[in-house]
């Protein structure tokens, strides 16, 4: 839902057993199973790809900012 709201790609979802996974990473670092950290994300990222969420349908949501904006007015805020 977030990518449709958006309009721009959204990873949200990793392996469900992440926590396992660090561990595992961990382990295999302490044992110099693998040279380094970046070395252990770059493994799990092939072992366990990302799922990518690509918008579609995003019309209703144009619709819907565009009715928020009307009956709502926003002011932009300026960051210094």
């Amino acid at each position: 839902m977030r990518e449709r709201a958006a309009g721009s790609a959204a990873c949200a979802e990793g392996p469900a057993e992440a926590t396992a996974i660090g561990n595992a990473l961990a382990q295999m670092l302490a044992l110099r199973h693998i040279g380094s950290l970046a070395e252990g994300r770059a493994l799990a990222n092939r072992s366990f790809p990302p799922r990518i969420y690509e918008p579609r349908d995003t019309d209703g949501w144009e619709d819907a900012e565009t009715t928020l904006r009307r009956a709502v007015p926003f002011q932009s805020v300026t960051h210094t």
